[in-house]
């Protein structure tokens, strides 16, 4: 009974040693490296800066859905110099241009919403046919006439009032002309 025992024993810990010899990393294994890990390793070698001296701040996630794209923008400090950087990687840890990345995020979006706001894209893409929206133009504002300095008379006033009526209605002429010779049906309201 004590030699089953052992050999029991023994043949579990034999399979402990082999689970363990099959499941540990080789030595020659390439350890994966994050990608803050990889940041670090490019401020290094770019400025010649011992990566040992060097500390994350901060790292921030940035998801651009439209374009699919998920960037990791981490901001490495070098207290030594009191020196920040800050490098964008790409899910596969590939260091990305940021400001091309919101270019192309902005470009799908214009592909899909054009000018509009998503809220009012997707209202109107529920609307039946028959349906009405109420819309609002901003033009850019007139030149304010400058306050006369004297006390001024009840014409002077009304032809400052015609005169600013007048510019406001040159300025709204094109925007008016524009929506007449695309058949708009709507009663247009015009507010100065």
């Amino acid at each position: 009974m004590n030699i089953i025992r052992k050999s029991g024993i023994g043949a579990l810990l034999a399979a402990v040693v082999l689970l363990a010899v099959i499941f540990a990393p080789s030595a020659n294994a390439k350890v994966n490296k994050t990608n803050s890990e990889k940041a670090l390793d490019y401020i290094s070698q770019k400025h010649t800066i011992p990566k040992e001296r060097l500390t994350i701040e901060n790292e921030k996630e940035v998801n651009f859905p439209l374009s699919n794209q998920n960037i990791l923008s981490v901001k490495i400090l070098d207290p030594k110099t009191v020196e920040s950087y800050i490098v964008n990687l790409d899910e596969a840890g590939n260091i990305i241009d940021m400001k091309a990345a919101r270019e192309l995020e902005h470009a799908k979006y214009r592909e899909k919403y054009g000018k509009k706001e998503i809220a009012l894209h997707d209202k109107l893409q529920k609307m039946k046919p028959d349906d009405t929206v109420e819309v609002g133009i901003w033009l850019s504002p007139i030149a304010e006439t400058p306050k006369p300095e004297r006390e001024i008379s009840e014409k002077e006033y009304g032809d400052m009032l015609d005169t600013k009526r007048k510019a406001h209605a040159e300025k709204e002429k094109p925007v008016l002309d524009k929506l007449k010779m695309k058949n708009w049906s709507a009663p247009l309201k015009v507010d100065t």
